[in-house]
C-alpha cells in the first residue's frame, strides 16, 4: 500500500486574525417624533381633542441634546472580525510545495472592501520571507472575493483590513 504524501499534521489549514480594524464612528442616531398615546378607555377621553397633543417642551429639548452629542456606547457595530476571518478560511490552501519544504510564516495582506463586499484593492503589507507564501495568501483573497459586505459607518463607502495569515505545520 503506497504511503500518503501528506500526514495530517501536514495538512491543517492557516490560521487567520485581523490584526488592524478602520476605526468604527459611530453614526448619530435618528430622532423620531415623540408619540402620543391614546387612552385605553375611550369614553374617558376628551372629545374636544381631535389631534396628538404636542409633546412638552423639556422633552423635546432632552431628545435634541441626545441627538446632537451620541455617547460611542450608544452605537455597537456588529462585528465583522469574524465573518471576515470564517469567509477567508474557507478559501484558503497551503501550497503543497511549501508543505514539503517545510516553509513557515505569515505574510500580512491588505484588503479594501466597499460597502458591498466588492474587492477594491489587495496587496501584500508584510512578507512572510517566502514568495510562495505571500502569494498562496493573496491568491485566497482573490479566490474569496466577492466578501461579506461590511457594516460601515454613515458617509463611509469602503474600509481597509490587514489581515495576518498565519502557515504554520502542526509539531
Amino acid at each position: 500500500m503506497p504511503a500518503s504524501d501528506t500526514t495530517p499534521a501536514e495538512a491543517a489549514p492557516p490560521e487567520l486574525a485581523i490584526e488592524t480594524l478602520p476605526e468604527i464612528v459611530p453614526p448619530r442616531p435618528r430622532t423620531r417624533p415623540q408619540r402620543t398615546t391614546t387612552p385605553v378607555n375611550a369614553a374617558a377621553a376628551p372629545e374636544s381633542i381631535s389631534g396628538p397633543v404636542a409633546p412638552p417642551v423639556a422633552a423635546v429639548a432632552t431628545t435634541t441634546a441626545v441627538a446632537a452629542t451620541p455617547r460611542p456606547a450608544e452605537y455597537t457595530p456588529p462585528p465583522y472580525a469574524p465573518v471576515l476571518l470564517d469567509w477567508l478560511g474557507r478559501h484558503r490552501d497551503y501550497p503543497r510545495a511549501a508543505r514539503l519544504r517545510r516553509w513557515e510564516g505569515m505574510p500580512r495582506i491588505a484588503i479594501t472592501l466597499d460597502n458591498s463586499g466588492r474587492l477594491l484593492a489587495l496587496s501584500l503589507a508584510e512578507s512572510s520571507g517566502f514568495a510562495l507564501l505571500d502569494e498562496a495568501a493573496l491568491d485566497m483573497a482573490r479566490r474569496a472575493a466577492p466578501f461579506p459586505p461590511p457594516v460601515l459607518p454613515r458617509g463611509t463607502d469602503r474600509a481597509t483590513y490587514i489581515v495576518p495569515v498565519q502557515f504554520a505545520l502542526q509539531r
